[in-house]
């Protein structure tokens, strides 16, 4: 969710747009199909956007990028100032670091006209606050963020190179250093911007099967045969909602199968065991039982209903329609929508597995009537 407010220099907005399009399509080699267009999409929320301008026919190319002129740690100049080999750091490590190195450049930098057209500021889990995250309660997205982790990489691995090399990495926000409290939290800042900015638009493009080969033109990107691309670096979040009436059709075997392995007794897993192979991913009595409650103690670690939740949405849709939300108002919307959609989809689950459980009494299908149907067999 990308508005103006989280652009540096919104009211330059559509020239910064334009003259990122003069500049790339300035580069040598570069292609832009005259059917899309740089579009300005802040009204829906979304910042900036491809938008096609007429019909684009299937596998028609887009656009195409050579090599040469993609930001990566093989094309900046960092690594040829450093005395020690970037790539060491990793792929996703080492790109950030060039990344903070290109940004801290400003107009010097090669890429720009890149940056300039970048989101400075996010609504990624990465930066809200703690009192912000507590609207998450319940969801199971904050164990997902993994900003500790993330930060500790940064620390034991750029931070030491950041520092050593101040030429290179002058301070920002009029700090002497990154050094201190206050260095590290700007150094952080720094960093977690440009790791944003690389899991929203960061790709894998393939090496070429003989790199020493430089006369290879064929370096297209994306849509170019020659290339492929490999791997979207992504930190969507995304619960799929159930759109099956069978719980067959919507809960995963291995869910089911370790659902059934919890269910059994002692001896009845000994006898599993010894068969080698796993049981049948069949929903019985006591495994549609333990579901149930397991549906229920997670709807118990929410502390709003869903019906206050739908008032508190609404509440603050009415508000946005007259003024933006503040950062801590649109971030408090966006933990109700998640915490909507995710209830929504435990209560649906709830419902089937009730329906399920009444459907077996009135037909008198449960675990004993199925065990003595087995014994008089």
């Amino acid at each position: 969710m990308s508005s103006t407010i989280h652009f540096h220099d919104p009211a330059n907005f559509q020239s910064q747009s334009d003259e990122f399009i003069s500049w790339l399509s300035g580069k040598p080699g570069v292609k832009v199909n005259p059917k899309i267009r740089l579009a300005d999409l802040r009204s829906r929320a979304a910042g900036r956007g491809v938008v096609a301008q007429s019909d684009i026919a299937e596998g028609e190319e887009l656009f195409t990028i050579p090599r040469e002129h993609v930001l990566s740690t093989q094309n900046s100049k960092l690594k040829d100032l450093l005395s020690q080999d970037v790539e060491e750091l990793g792929p996703w490590l080492s790109l950030m670091l060039v990344m903070i190195y290109e940004y801290l450049l400003g107009d010097q930098s090669a890429w720009a006209s890149y940056f300039k057209i970048l989101p400075r500021k996010f609504d990624t889990l990465m930066f809200w606050s703690p009192s912000e995250l507590q609207e998450l309660q319940g969801s199971a997205i904050v164990d997902r963020i993994g900003k500790e982790g993330a930060e500790e990489s940064i620390l034991e691995m750029i931070a030491p190179i950041v520092r050593a090399n101040p030429s290179l990495f002058p301070p920002v926000d009029g700090l002497a250093s990154y050094d201190g409290d206050a260095g590290t939290q700007a150094l952080l800042n720094l960093a977690h911007v440009m790791g944003s900015l690389i899991m929203a638009y960061a790709f894998d493009i393939e090496k070429p099967e003989d790199e020493d080969d430089e006369g290879d033109d064929e370096s297209g990107y994306v849509t170019d045969d020659e290339e492929q691309l490999s791997k979207v670096l992504d930190d969507g979040y995304d619960i799929p909602r159930p759109l099956d009436d069978d719980l067959a059709g919507v809960l995963p075997d291995e869910l089911v199968l370790l659902a059934k392995t919890l269910c059994m007794s002692s001896d009845e897993l000994k006898q599993q065991v010894s068969k080698n192979k796993p049981p049948k991913p069949s929903l019985g009595h006591k495994e549609v039982t333990l579901l149930s409650k397991a549906i229920q103690s997670k709807q118990a670690q929410y502390t709003t209903t869903l019906a206050q939740d739908k008032e508190l949405l609404a509440q603050l849709s009415q508000l946005e329609a007259t003024t933006p939300l503040e950062d801590s108002a649109r971030r408090q919307k966006m933990a109700i929508q998640v915490r909507i959609g995710e209830k929504e989809i435990l209560q649906t689950l709830s419902d089937m597995l009730r329906s399920t459980t009444s459907k077996r009494a009135a037909n008198g299908d449960n675990d004993a009537s199925r065990r003595t149907k087995a014994q008089r067999t």
